[in-house]
């Protein structure tokens, strides 16, 4: 009971999240209405845990990253940061409900 409980909280919370930019989402280039509900119910959620493993990934591989930040030009951390964390991140949270565009890589 408290799976289902905590799954429509973060449903709701996803889905209201994204309704503050709903000026945007009339404005986007490529802004599809049939894509809305699957969006909200599958690529949303996905895009979260995909947030939360990379994170997890990002911790894990952080010695290796240290090593590969020693030579030039030292950012090694900020491009795994950007692949793990940001792009997933960008993609739940930032993206416009109903946005088919692709994530562009934040610059460093």
């Amino acid at each position: 009971m408290k799976k289902k409980v905590l799954f429509m909280i973060l449903s709701a919370t996803m889905a209201f999240s994204s309704a503050a930019n709903a000026e945007i989402i009339y404005r986007a280039e490529n802004y599809d209405k049939s894509f809305i509900p699957l969006d909200l119910v599958i690529y949303r959620p996905l895009g979260f845990l995909t947030t939360i493993v990379g994170t997890a990934v990002f911790i894990g591989l952080s010695p290796l990253t240290a090593f590969a930040s020693i030579p030039e030009p030292h950012d090694a951390f900020e491009k795994t940061a950007n692949l793990f964390i940001v792009v997933p991140g960008c993609y739940t949270f930032c993206r416009p409900l109903g946005d088919t565009s692709p994530v562009q890589f934040p610059d460093p």
